[in-house]
């Protein structure tokens, strides 16, 4: 089969890719899949998406996993019958529906791992414990996966460090993956003029302790006290009413900062598109160290400066046109990155010129011919 003979893909998340937050790359994917296939999308979505055939699940996560491989495997052997795909397009820890189009049809089986599905929950879990049956849970999902992954005729992700763990740890060929970064859409994020007397720096994204957010905050309360005046920080981003006090606590004489939480995609590319430079603070643990960030394609789509640390996906993607990176958890270094941008008018512009080029050589429509190729050679 080649790309030309597809004809209908079916799309497995336990997330809900009906919105970008969370799941960027399937938002945008399954967009792309449904201007040229029939697609049938499994998945719990909360909004329509476009000419795509949603079926959707009550419960999400792990609860979502439970009813892919198990009460739902009956209606998989229907859906198998009924509309037989040519493509199954799976995200991590679904296992039996795969199987069952496997066993019934002759689909592509795809995989697409945007993470670790065992080290980065287990990583994450030191910050948020949950108890023995999560590590349970977890370890039965490794293994799921290192029986199904090398079994597919593909695995798709975004990072040359996950290409690695993938081939190593789960055992999947290095010719059955496919290495696709994330990217932006240029026509939705675009740059804007901040009308504010201020310099406003943005930070989006989970607002947690793990994720430098400190670092971050200590570095704009180290600028001199002029120039900490003129700088405004908004954060956009789910967190606890605790956490947030404990930020402001850290920058009691300024800068001012204001927590926006949970805003929709698409009031977010208006609002952040008028900050004048954006924050990735992340540090080097492993599950950073194998992401692709899609907020900092995002970012340079909209023409903004980022100062970000120096870690393996930040180095990937930015350069020294649009960026200035610092070590992690050298709050001196990012105060004097911040320092540098504000106050040079014409540097921030070359950054921001830098920015937009950079985002109009990775968007969407990119990756997902890449992922044609990767579909025709797989097939």
């Amino acid at each position: 089969m080649n790309s030309d003979r597809i004809q209908t893909v079916w799309v497995l998340s336990t997330a809900d890719i009906s919105t970008a937050p969370g799941t960027t790359e399937a938002y945008y994917l399954v967009q792309k899949f449904a201007e040229r296939w029939e697609t049938h999308v499994f998945a719990p979505v909360s909004n329509e998406i476009e000419s795509v055939y949603a079926h959707s699940l009550p419960v999400g996560s792990i609860l979502a996993a439970l009813l892919f491989n198990t009460i739902l495997v009956p209606y998989f052997i229907w859906q198998a019958i009924r509309h037989p795909p040519d493509i199954v397009y799976s995200y991590r820890n679904i296992f039996v529906p795969v199987l069952v189009a496997e066993l019934l049809t002759d689909a592509t089986i795809v995989y697409d791992m945007q993470v670790d599905p065992y080290q980065q929950p287990k990583e994450f879990e030191q910050y948020d414990s949950r108890g023995y049956i999560y590590h349970l849970f977890l370890f039965f999902v490794r293994e799921l996966h290192q029986f199904n992954l090398p079994r597919a005729d593909g695995v798709v992700t975004l990072s040359e460090p996950l290409v690695d763990r993938l081939h190593t740890e789960y055992g999947v060929p290095r010719e059955k993956i496919g290495l696709i970064p994330l990217a932006a859409d240029p026509t939705k994020f675009t740059p804007a003029s901040n009308d504010d007397e201020q310099f406003r720096i943005v930070y989006v994204g989970a607002l947690r302790r793990f994720r430098g957010i400190d670092d971050l905050v200590l570095a704009l309360a180290n600028l001199d006290s002029e120039l900490r005046s003129q700088v405004h920080l908004d954060l956009y981003g789910e967190a606890d009413e605790e956490f947030i006090r404990h930020i402001e606590e850290l920058a009691s004489d300024g800068p001012s900062i204001k927590w926006h939480g949970y805003v929709t995609h698409d009031k977010l590319t208006q609002e952040v598109a008028e900050c004048d430079v954006a924050a990735s603070p992340l540090p080097p643990i492993d599950s950073f160290e194998m992401s692709s960030p899609a907020k900092i394609y995002e970012y340079l789509a909209m023409g903004l400066p980022i100062v970000a640390t120096d870690i393996t996906p930040h180095r990937t993607i930015l350069s020294q046109e649009c960026s200035i990176l610092v070590p992690p958890d050298d709050t001196e270094s990012m105060t004097n990155a911040f320092a540098r941008i504000l106050s040079d008018d014409e540097y921030r512009f070359q950054l921001s010129t830098g920015a937009r080029q950079k985002a109009l050589e990775n968007t969407w429509t990119d990756r997902f011919d890449n992922l044609s190729e990767y579909l025709k050679d797989w097939s």
